[in-house]
């Protein structure tokens, strides 16, 4: 096969389905990031509502805590008693002028009971550095801040997180330091819980880490990788300070990776047929290629064979036609057919020759020395009945008798292709016209008609194989449409070329060949 052929076949197979590959590849990455932004996007707000969910437990564990306070008295049992009656404080606290504890009474150690030096032992650095009475007291002037009489106290002591719920009255503020692990059960329990139910979980997994990094608690059936980090991690919301809440799921890579395999299969799946349908097209055309092969090395053997009889027929035929004793007329001008007949199909074969020779890549040239007006004369020679018999008249004007370097048979070649197409088709115009001379360097040789002439649109045409112009010029007229083809090619052969030139009347054509001195 052609292996330019063969690269653009290749250029139209792997082009598409190198363009087809990146296109599928950038889908997929495209639709990977927007599905991992969605799902981020969900997993935020799910873990947003589960923050709204914390906000709405702690609010009631406020309310709760701080429920009573307004009949507290001022007696110091009242106050321990109410405690004690409370399921969620560990120790009331009622702050002074000081801004420091007046109950329990801190000013009379041995007034403290167990729990309240056990109270007052966990929270020690909160009344000596002031840090909860600036956070009631000192927020600024704001509307908000002045608005505000109720709040959350975080601190950190052995163990873990613990909180303080504060209020402000009227004459009293209140700090009730809160039970940790009744508040731990409260957050938990408010929490969705971790059997499986209705709504279960199977595809996701949310966890609630204190600042130790420990899991708190979770909840949800998915069972992430050991080491693996959340799709979404935020903190959670005051005052669970410095917690976060996790998200984990199965990334939307898998499924965009199951997409990924399906495109992928499927652009196998195209490679496969485009390369099937490439390798069944080279496969054709390599077996067109051969049986033409066949057909012009067949061609070409019998045009071979057709040569010898065909040329003892012709010298028979011209022996006959020159022997003293003449036949009459009648058979006189039967042998003249057969001599024209004869060497209309010498050139035919000869073109089917060079035509073959061509595909081959095997038209060589014999160069010797030749006069180009003796090759001519002997073209016009070999036409003359021919022309007679369509009453052509015609006009010579040869002016290249210097010899030049050339092949003789194949300038006749030719020469007798142009001279043909004037006698077959435009015999009509009752003219030949033909001109011979010698111009800047080269010998120019120019053929003309006064037919109908070629139509603009077919003059760069006519010179391609096998191709034939309209109706109007070849009705009626046999041909294989390879001359003009031909007559190029061996005058580019020769070094000089061949060209269609439209005249008011017809047409002429002019061939050009470098003048090589045959001494040269």
């Amino acid at each position: 096969m052609n292996p330019r052929l063969t690269i653009i076949l290749i250029g139209i197979v792997v082009l598409p389905l190198a363009i087809a590959g990146w296109l599928v590849g950038r889908t997929v990455r495209d639709g990977q990031a927007i599905a991992e932004q969605r799902f981020r996007r969900l997993a935020s707000l799910e873990l947003a509502a589960v923050n709204d969910g914390l906000d709405g437990t702690f609010a009631r564990i406020h309310g709760e805590a701080t429920a009573g306070l307004d009949t507290l008295g001022s007696n110091l049992d009242d106050r321990r008693g109410w405690s004690d009656d409370s399921f969620l404080a560990a120790q009331l606290y009622v702050l002074g002028p000081d801004r420091r504890p007046a109950h329990p009474p801190i000013a009379n150690p041995t007034q403290l009971s167990r729990s309240e030096r056990d109270s007052l032992e966990r929270t020690q650095r909160i009344w000596d550095g002031g840090a909860l009475a600036s956070t009631i007291f000192d927020r600024g002037e704001t509307a908000a801040a002045l608005a505000s009489d109720s709040g959350w106290f975080t601190w950190y002591w052995e163990d873990g997180i613990r909180w303080i719920a504060w209020r402000r009255d009227v004459t009293t503020d209140y700090a009730i330091e809160l039970e940790r692990t009744r508040v731990l059960s409260e957050i938990i329990n408010d929490l969705p819980d971790t059997r499986i139910g209705t709504d279960e979980r199977v595809d996701s997994l949310i966890r609630l880490r204190d600042a130790s990094n420990r899991i708190v608690y979770q909840w949800g059936q998915f069972e992430p990788d050991d080491g693996s980090e959340p799709v979404v991690r935020v903190p959670a919301t005051e005052p669970l300070t410095a917690w976060n809440l996790e998200y984990y799921a199965i990334s939307p890579s898998g499924a965009v990776t199951t997409s990924r395999v399906a495109m992928l299969s499927g652009l196998i799946a195209l490679i496969v047929a485009v390369s099937a349908l490439a390798i069944y097209f080279h496969r054709e055309q390599s077996r067109d290629l051969r049986e033409a092969g066949q057909r012009v090395n067949f061609v070409n053997q019998v045009s071979h064979e057709l040569k010898t009889p065909l040329t003892n027929i012709r010298m028979y035929a011209e022996l006959m036609s020159d022997n003293p004793a003449a036949p009459d007329a009648k058979t006189t001008r039967h042998l003249g057919v057969i001599i024209s007949e004869s060497r209309r199909l010498s050139r035919l074969i000869n073109n089917v020759l060079t035509l073959g020779g061509k595909q081959q890549r095997s038209v060589e040239l014999r160069r010797k020395p030749v006069a180009v007006d003796d090759v001519v004369r002997t073209v016009l020679d070999s036409f003359r009945p021919a022309l007679e018999a369509s009453s052509i008249e015609v006009h010579q004007r040869l002016d290249a008798t210097e010899p030049i370097a050339a092949d003789p048979d194949r300038l006749e070649q030719i020469v007798g292709n142009l001279v043909s197409n004037v006698e077959k088709y435009a015999a009509d115009g009752r003219y030949l016209g033909v001109r011979t001379r010698i111009v800047e360097g080269h010998v120019e040789v120019s053929i003309e008609d006064r037919g109908r002439g070629i139509h603009v649109e077919n003059a760069q045409r006519i010179f391609e194989p096998f191709y034939r112009v309209d109706d109007s010029l070849t009705e009626g007229v046999s041909g294989t449409g390879i001359g003009l083809s031909i007559a190029r090619d061996l005058a580019r052969l020769h070094g000089g070329d061949l060209y269609y030139e439209p005249t008011g009347t017809g047409s002429r054509f002019r061939l050009e060949i470098p003048f090589e001195s045959a001494r040269a």
